[in-house]
């Protein structure tokens, strides 16, 4: 009878142990949740992120199509180049050195930034930074650029492409990067005649990477250009333009 007690007694410790270490990961697990989104975050640079949004989306309502595409070009350079500047920024001081898991980081997106159109995720070199979500200019402006943009603009926000490059590194595999290259140059036979701005924007995503840009004031440095156009002839007979 005491050996049946004495058995009974351990099991009971250790079922009060689990279940202890089991509050605590919930309680783990629910820290973003128990936190207010100015506990990560600089609420006054997101309010001011959201109403330039609302500003541009007032323009588009009585823009015409070129309108349009003239607006999209200016506010996605002006948005690119401020989260650029300002993504680490946009956390709270006393997390810009913290290294984020995957669980923290979909609770602060889904519970705090989705409604921005914003992400929060890893921009290289250990540090994190928020910027636009793949969809956040495709959200915006579907309704009012040509069809060239509004393709181009759903493509990125379907494909949900993100970085192909970290630290300066190629992370997906060769067969992706091809597939994604197939993808746009499906779309620039389809819209030879796309405005200049746009062609920029392609070839910026075509032939550079984090840290390591070929792209100098948006010109193909002349050393990469002729690599290129030596590897299409070799391998496909054909110029693409670019």
């Amino acid at each position: 009878m005491k050996k049946i007690l004495f058995v009974l007694g351990i099991i009971g410790f250790i079922l009060n142990v689990e279940v202890c270490a089991g509050q605590a990961v919930s309680k783990k697990n629910t820290a973003v949740s128990e936190k207010k989104s100015e506990d990560f975050l600089n609420q006054k640079m997101l309010n001011e992120i959201e109403s330039k949004k609302n500003n541009i989306i007032a323009k588009l309502k009585s823009s015409n199509q070129k309108e349009a595409d003239r607006l999209f070009n200016q506010y996605y350079n002006e948005t690119s180049e401020y989260f650029y500047e300002n993504g680490n920024g946009i956390l709270n001081e006393n997390i810009r050195s913290k290294s984020f898991n995957k669980a923290e980081l979909n609770e602060i997106n889904s519970k705090i930034l989705n409604k921005y159109g914003l992400i929060l995720e890893y921009a290289g070199e250990g540090t994190y930074a928020v910027g636009a979500r793949p969809d956040f200019y495709y959200n915006i402006f579907k309704d009012y650029v040509s069809d060239a943009y509004r393709e181009y603009l759903k493509i990125t926000a379907d494909k949900n492409e993100g970085n192909f490059a970290d630290d300066a590194g190629i992370t997906i595999t060769f067969k992706e990067l091809g597939d994604r290259i197939i993808v746009w140059e499906n779309f620039m036979k389809k819209y030879p005649d796309a405005d200049e701005d746009l062609k920029k924007m392609l070839r910026k995503r075509f032939f550079s990477i984090e840290i390591h840009i070929f792209w100098e004031w948006i010109i193909l440095q002349q050393c990469h250009q002729v690599k290129i156009r030596l590897y299409l002839k070799r391998t496909t007979g054909n110029l693409t333009d670019l």
